[in-house]
Order: C-alpha cells, then structure tokens, then sequence
C-alpha cells in the first residue's frame, strides 16, 4: 500500500461510525423501486434506429440538475468502489456493507 492510500485507508476508518450511521438511516427509510415504474415499457424505444436528442427529455430545473449529478456521480462511482473494496477486503464493517450493498 502507497502513502495514498495509506492515507485514504485513515481517513475511511475515521469516517467509519458516520458511515454506519448513515447506512442504518438510510435502510430504515429506502423504499425499494425499479426504473420501469418511472419509465414504462411501452414507452420504450431502440435509439440505434432514432438517436435521442435533448428535446425528448421530460425533466426540468431541479429534477434535471439532480439527474446529471446522478450520472456524474454513477460514472465515477466503480473507481471509488474497487479503493474501497481494496482497502476493507476484510472485515464486516460498514464499509463492507455498504459495498456489499
């Protein structure tokens, strides 16, 4: 392990109780859900054959803004996944869990 991650690996373990903390709140509230109660599948359509466009999009302001935050967000999320991973292979603490998840 390199002094980065040396140092990553700390502060992760000093953030651990937050994070544990914030997995419980956020499993005692989640409701689980599936994108084709929001998108259904008869709106469904092959984009190869009719590319999209930004006009066809239904969303607007805040709910547009939290999306592109979401992909954002969702791209770099495997990179900061696998340093997790590497660092708590072992162990089942909230991190674990959290990757697990």
């Amino acid at each position: 392990m390199d002094s980065n991650e040396s140092r990553d690996a700390t502060i992760l373990q000093e953030i651990e109780p937050a994070v544990a903390r914030l997995i419980d709140r956020h499993e005692a509230i989640a409701k689980e859900w599936f994108p084709h109660e929001y998108v259904p599948w008869s709106l469904g359509r092959d984009y190869d054959k009719e590319p999209w466009t930004p006009d066809q999009s239904r969303l607007e302001g805040v709910a547009r803004t939290s999306f592109e935050v979401n992909l954002l967000t969702e791209d770099n999320l495997p990179s900061y996944h696998r340093l997790i991973d590497r660092l708590f292979a072992k162990g089942d603490g909230a991190w674990r869990h959290w990757i697990n998840r």
